[in-house]
Parts: C-alpha cells; structure tokens; sequence
C-alpha cells in the first residue's frame, strides 16, 4: 500500500477539477527534501528514498524495474521529478559500475515506465568541461569525468520522451547547518575557527537550493521542456565564495589559504569553470539568487535557528523526521550543567539555553527542542563513572554477564563508546579482553590511556568506526552506555556499528528509560547532553531502518531507572529473541499511556509541584536558622537547583567526590564544591542530596553525619526528609 506523503491546500495548477499528483524520486536527499517541501503546497505529493529512510516515504531502488514499474502504476502520477543518484564525484571515478548503474541504467528504467509522464531530471554543470564558463544550453557538454559522463547519458535517455525537463544545476547549498555539502562545509569550519585551503582556479555558479525548488514549481506550472540552467546569479571561484562568507559572516579571513586544485589530490577531475549561463530562464521571469544574496539569506536563516548561539533549533523528530512535535515540559533558560566554574572566571556570565522536551505524537520520542554545539560540552568533561563505586559494581556485573553469556575470549575486541575514564573497559580488560574506548573528552580520555585503557580522543561516527575496523578489525562487542541518549546523529551512530559490528557480534545500550522518567518524576535528568528520551517503541522503529534487532532488554535500578538493550544483526539467527520482555515493555508502556501527550502534560504539572514544595522546604528551614549543604554537584543537581533558582542564599555548599569538582563552583548559581572532608568541621543540619539515585551511597558514606543528628532531604520523586 502507498502511503501519501503530504496534501496541503486546495490549490489548483491546471483547469482540471483535481489536484495533480507528483512523484518525486529521491525525496530523502538534499534537493529532493527541499522539492517535497515545495511541491506539497500546491500538489498531492509522493515521494521515495533509498537508504535514508524519513517517515511516509517509500523505499526503492531505481536500479529495480519491477519495483518501479509497480510504484508508478499504483500511484500514477501525472508528474515525476527525478533527483536520486550518486552525486559524489570521486566516488563516480572510483566505483564506475555503480555509476553507472543508478545514473544511467537507473535513469533508463524510469524512462522506460514513466510512460510519457511529464519527467523532471536534474544534470549537472559538469557535463562541460569548463573551459570557457558561462555555459548555454545549446552549447555542446564535454564531460571530463564519469559522474560527468553518467549524467550526460542520463540527458541523452531523458530526452528520448517528449514531455521531459532537464534543470542543469550546479554546487547547491542550503540553511542546513550539518550539510557536507562545499558552501555549508566552508560556513561551517570558518565559524569552528578551522583553516581551509580552497581552489582558486575553480569556478562556479553556485545556487541556492530553494531557488532551484521554486524554479522548478514555476516551470513544472508553465508546463515547460526542454533544458535549462537553474544556478545562482554569480559565477565565483571557490576562494571568492569563501572570502564572501567572510565578509557577510564577519569571519576571519586569515583562516582562509589559497590552494590549486591540483594540490586537493581528488580521484576525478573537475572542470576548470562550469559557470551557467541563466538568461533562459531569467526570460521565463524566473530570478536566481546572486551568491551575496544567498548568503544573507542563509545567515538570516541560520540565526533563527540558534547556528550562532552555539545550537540549532530541532525542527522535525531525530528519529521518524515527523514534525507533529509538541511541547510538555519547560525548565527555562538553563546553563550548561557539567561546565563547572573557577574561582577566576566567577565574574563572568555562563551562557544559557532553553532546556525544553517535545513529544513526537508520530512515534512517541522525546527529546529536546535544541541541540547545542557539542564541542561545547564535551571537550573538557568533569562526569567520571569511576568515581562511583555502585556503578563501578555495575560494570562488573555486565563485563561478567556479557563475557558468559556470549563466550567472549581473549582475541575478541569490546570497544565502548563515550568510554569516559574508563570504568567500564577496566571490568573487561580484568577479564583479559582485548578493549578499546572511543571518548572525545581530552581529559577522561588521558585519565584512561593512562590507566592502561587504549582509548581514542574521537566522537563516535561512521568515520570512526572505519578507522577502527581498519587498524584494530571487527568488534565482537559495542557498548553504548548512558551516551545513546546524548547522539543528536542516531543515523550515523548506527551506521558506525554496522560497520563494525561482526555479524555474530552483539551492540549493547544503556539507557534512562522514559517510563521512570515520568512516573517517578525524574524531570532532573533533563539537561543539554541528553537529547532523546526512549521508549522501547521509537527505538524498535529506529534500529529496524539499519536491519537492528532487539534480542533482549533488561531492566536496572541505577541512575534512577535505565534499561539495557540488547541488540544483534538481523542476519545473525544465532542469538535466541526474547520476545516475552519485549512484548511485556511494550505492553506496559501502552497501559501508562505512554504514547499520550496527556500524560506528559500531567507529569509536567508534577514537576512544578516538586519545585514548589522544595522551595518551601528550604525557605522555612533557612527562616528557622537552619544551615542547609547538598551533596553531589551532579548534572541533574544543578538542573535541580537552576531549575529551582537554589543559590548560595539556600545552600552553603556542595559535597562531592570528584577531585577535578573540588574547588570550583556549579554553574549558573555558584555554589561552592568542596570534598567530603569538609563536611566534619562544617557540619550542616539538612543535607540536600542532589545525587539522589545514589542516596543509599550517600547515606552510608555521611553515616557518622547521620548519627550525629544530620537530616536528608531526598527531592525526587517527591520532597522527603529522612
């Protein structure tokens, strides 16, 4: 069955009483996701992917006849619009037959069963071999490599039908921050401070993608053929583009080196000056954007969502890429919670960000409605796990339970992402496996090489999972635990496994399941690193896209409420499922009414009765003379505290175990962090434990505190003295 992708307005294109139908063919990719953005104003719109799949679109390989062939004719569109290929150039030169195959075979079979519809296909500027520029549509294509010569033969088929479009475009670029593509790249690294080298004997008219989409819906709606050029209004050399970057984005220039082409060594060539020339298409009253003009829009762009306040806004689910994204939970303006300050930047103001949660009523995840840079808040990390010595036992236990029950040997490879000091490697090296952690904290990751534990100073992508598999062979384990949650890329993070992962192999993650997270009020654990808030379900319908399978979930006690989740290759029939604890999680999450935005609107009142009353209870203690101390400068205690607006005013200091913490101040409200010693000769009547999913712990190290006359003050789920 078909699943529509979108149908918005009446709006009608021709004198016919029905909305036409358009097909658009690679809708997952740069241009196709804008063309579906466009189009669906106007048109009811269908769209397909190949292996980035999006919610309501449609799996398919253009490479398939029979699949074609049945999606046309059970749709039936009046309109195909033709983006899907391999665009990566280098990649063309190097594997030809798969070029080939989808750029002009594939282009072939559309042709073939489009049936005379009105066919839409994107060329390239490449199809010139640059060496005059300001290219017309009648002047005669020289391709100088085989991206170039695929396209050309892509052309030549489309033409073969009467009622085709050919948009010859060239170097798109758009407001999507993360593109890899060159201009969003050059934005990108400029603003991270990093040097490029970019080619000044190379030239281009370089265009901004919604310009091309509204072209296109402007020549679809004028019923056009033939060939035109849809680029930008400017032809530049790349080291031109860049320098205008400078000047629009106020970067500096200095970070910017000349270069030839020759010196960047890439596998195909590339023409010297494929510039378009536009003038046909300005005729039809169509106005591109100059490269200037693009730029500012782009910043404009760009500021709305957050890019120059160091976080992007989240527009569409990380996981399904819905939109129906509603708003339940809201803990104000928080400071980043694990960027703990010196005595000597007292005086200076941390930066501060909206920490809110949305709810994706399309597949039930939660995650935040921002994502902040995360060099921000990861370079320099103070969270140690072996600090704790109940999680420490944690790790014990899952390095022995994982090593028995997968008869893991001394040859087989773990490697641990977000590997922090080492902790958990420790257990499995204990255990005499061979272990690698991968953490991009300097300062955990020297910890760890220093204890023996090979870790590196990476964050976790499909690029460095190849570089692992390339010096060190396939991992036998991965292990992801309390950092899958913090991944705003779960598509690349899973792409890395399966790269990898052996096929026997097992991935284990671990987790805070967002079942306690609303029953038991565990609004707390919501702070800037932990993007994604899990129910079994959306992470079913996750790890399906990759050909992940869930084989066993268990649950623990630790940090308030987290799951483990088992996971192997769809193709590996050697691990038994589970299906009993899957089924039973699943069950449960339905009858909790888990996939209700009422239920988070209800826990969201929750959470201000928690406020409320905790501040109460320190209001009235201070009022009575009471001397108030918190133990744990823990993330969730200073989301607790900037939550609350608990200052130095409340509490008087901070107890925690964590050398590097000792002598600093928390975050927003400058608490001062001192070590447990302290506690002997500055003892306060109420401890308030911040740390509060370690209270056992906590308790039994105070016992002396205790048996002294020291109260606690446990905040979540609820307030209690104890």
């Amino acid at each position: 069955m078909i699943r529509r992708l979108v149908l918005i307005g009446p709006q009608r294109i021709s004198k016919e009483d029905k909305i036409k139908k358009v097909l658009i063919i690679g809708a997952s990719g740069f241009l196709g996701n804008k063309l579906r953005e466009v189009f669906s104003k106007e048109f009811q719109v269908y769209g397909t992917y190949y292996s980035n799949p999006i919610k309501d679109l449609i799996q398919l390989d253009i490479r398939d006849e029979v699949k074609v062939n049945g999606l046309i004719e059970e749709i039936n569109p009046d309109i195909i619009l033709l983006t899907a290929a391999i665009t990566n150039v280098d990649l063309c030169e190097k594997d030809r037959d798969l070029a080939e195959a989808v750029n002009h075979k594939g282009v072939e079979t559309i042709v073939k069963y489009s049936k005379n519809r009105k066919l839409i296909y994107y060329s390239t500027d490449s199809v010139f071999d640059g060496e005059k520029g300001d290219y017309k549509e009648e002047d005669i294509p020289s391709p100088l490599n085989h991206y170039s010569k695929t396209k050309l033969l892509g052309e030549e088929t489309v033409k073969t039908i009467k009622n085709h479009l050919i948009l010859r475009t060239c170097m798109l670029y758009s407001d999507q921050a993360e593109s890899p593509k060159f201009i969003n790249w050059l934005i990108r690294s400029l603003r991270e401070d990093k040097k490029v080298n970019v080619a000044v004997d190379l030239a281009a008219t370089p265009t901004l993608i919604d310009d091309l989409a509204q072209a296109t819906l402007a020549l679809v709606k004028s019923d056009k053929e033939g060939i035109y050029h849809a680029s930008g209004a400017t032809a530049l050399s790349c080291y031109e583009m860049a320098m205008k970057i400078v000047d629009v984005f106020k970067y500096d220039k200095s970070l910017i080196f000349q270069c030839k082409n020759e010196d960047l060594k890439r596998e195909a060539r590339r023409p010297k000056n494929s510039s378009l020339n536009i003038s046909k298409l300005e005729k039809e009253g169509i106005l591109m954007s100059s490269f200037e003009q693009g730029m500012r829009k782009i910043k404009e762009s760009l500021k709305k969502s957050g890019f120059f306040d160091n976080y992007k806004t989240l527009t569409k689910c990380r996981i399904c890429k819905g939109k129906n994204l509603i708003k339940y939970l809201d803990l104000g303006r928080i400071p980043l919670v694990n960027n703990y300050v010196s005595l000597q930047n007292n005086a200076k103001d941390d930066p501060r960000f909206p920490l809110e949660i949305l709810y994706c009523s399309d597949c039930s995840l939660s995650q935040l409605s921002i994502i902040v840079d995360p060099s921000m808040m990861y370079t320099n990390y103070f969270y140690r796990s072996s600090i704790s010595k109940t999680f420490k036992e944690h790790c014990y236990e899952f390095a022995q339970e994982v090593i028995r029950s997968f008869n893991l040997k001394n040859k087989d490879l773990i490697v641990d992402v977000a590997s922090n000091d080492g902790a958990t490697l420790q257990e499995f090296k204990n255990f005499g496996v061979k272990v690698l952690g991968v953490d991009p904290a300097k300062n955990l990751a020297e910890i760890a090489n220093n204890n023996g534990i090979p870790t590196l100073i990476e964050f976790w992508n499909e690029e460095t999972a190849g570089k692992i598999l390339e010096k060190y062979g396939e991992a036998s384990l991965i292990n992801a635990m309390n950092i899958f949650a913090h991944v705003d890329n779960l598509d690349s993070f899973l792409e890395g496994v399966n790269i990898l992962l052996k096929g026997t192999g097992v991935f284990t993650i671990e987790l805070p399941y967002l079942l306690n997270f609303v029953n038991k009020n565990e609004f707390d654990t919501t702070y800037h690193e932990h993007l994604s808030y899990f129910l079994v379900k959306p992470l079913i319908y996750l790890l399906n896209k990759y050909k992940l399978e869930i084989f066993d979930i268990k649950k623990f006690t630790i940090h308030g409420g987290s799951i483990r989740v088992y996971i192997k290759k769809e193709a590996n029939n050697t691990i038994k499922v589970n299906h009993d604890s899957i089924k039973w999680l699943l069950e449960l999450e339905n009858d909790l009414g888990l996939h209700d935005i009422n239920t988070y609107l209800t826990f969201s009142d929750h959470v201000e009765k928690v406020k409320h009353d905790l501040i109460d209870l320190l209001m009235k203690l201070k009022n009575q003379g009471k001397v108030i101390a918190a133990y744990g400068a823990s993330a969730k205690g200073n989301v607790l505290s900037n939550f609350c607006g608990i200052d130095k005013g409340l509490i008087d200091f901070i107890i925690d175990d964590t050398p590097e913490k000792q002598g600093l101040l928390t975050p927003g409200n400058r608490i001062p962090i001192v070590p447990a010693s302290y506690l002997k000769e500055n003892k306060p009547d109420y401890l308030l434990l911040f740390a509060w999913n370690f209270a056992e712990e906590l308790m039994g190290k105070t016992r002396e505190y205790k048996n002294s006359g020291g109260r606690y003050i446990i905040p979540i789920p609820y307030v209690k003295i104890i």
